[in-house]
Order: C-alpha cells, then structure tokens, then sequence
C-alpha cells in the first residue's frame, strides 16, 4: 500500500478475528493505529444501511477510508454504493482491494468505481 502511495483517515474494520488482524497490519504498516475503528456493522449480514450511517457520523468527516471486511457483504456495499439498482455483478476476492470515490456515503448509488484488485495484482505491482 505505500507503494500505491494510498492515505486513510480512517481505517473502519469489522471486529472479527481475521479482518482485525488484517487491520491492525495494515495500520501499524502505514502507523495508522490511532485511526483504527472497529466495529459490527462491518460483521458479515449486518446492513448497509447502519455502516453508512455510522460512516456518516465521524467527525470531522474522513476523506479517505479503509473498510475492511467480509464476503459477500463488502460486495454487496460496492454494489449498493456503484449500480444503479444494487445488482452490479462484482467479484471481490479475499484480500483484494477497491477504491470507490464519493462525495458523501448514502444508501443508493452515490460512488464511482474507480479501481478493483485482486491480491495476485497487487503482489505484482511490488
């Protein structure tokens, strides 16, 4: 990720075993561990409708965000926040990574999809 020269104001994460450890890597990677937040609503089956609500509610607002996850649920996010009807067909692969750009996240389609990808092309890009 430093390579990719990405910054987070906040990396957002669900609080289970395997996404926390994935978060608290990435954080002290980029020395983020102050803007670690974990929580259930990115739990699998919680809903779309309370992250983004609870996204909203951080103050000041975050620019630039980190949500880490699971399957299917974070493709069902990018779906809800990128197509126009919630059915965007989007395969998320374990580890992989997407950048999405909005102005304010909110239920509906709010977000361009800017990039997807798979772990296989990051370890490639070095």
């Amino acid at each position: 990720m430093l390579k990719m020269k990405l910054r987070f104001d906040l990396i957002f994460s669900s609080p289970l075993l395997r996404a926390r450890q994935t978060a608290e890597i990435i954080a002290a990677d980029l020395k983020l561990e102050r803007r670690l937040k974990l929580s259930a609503v990115l739990a699998p089956d919680a809903s779309a409708n309370i992250l983004l609500r609870e996204l909203n509610e951080f103050k000041p607002a975050p620019e630039n965000v980190l949500l880490v996850g699971h399957e299917p649920c974070l493709s069902h996010l990018i779906s809800l926040l990128a197509g126009s009807d919630g059915n965007l067909a989007v395969d998320f692969k374990k580890g992989g990574l997407c950048k999405l750009e909005m102005e304010k996240p909110r239920f509906g389609q709010c977000a361009q999809l800017m990039w997807l990808l798979t772990p296989k092309q990051m370890k490639l890009m070095g």
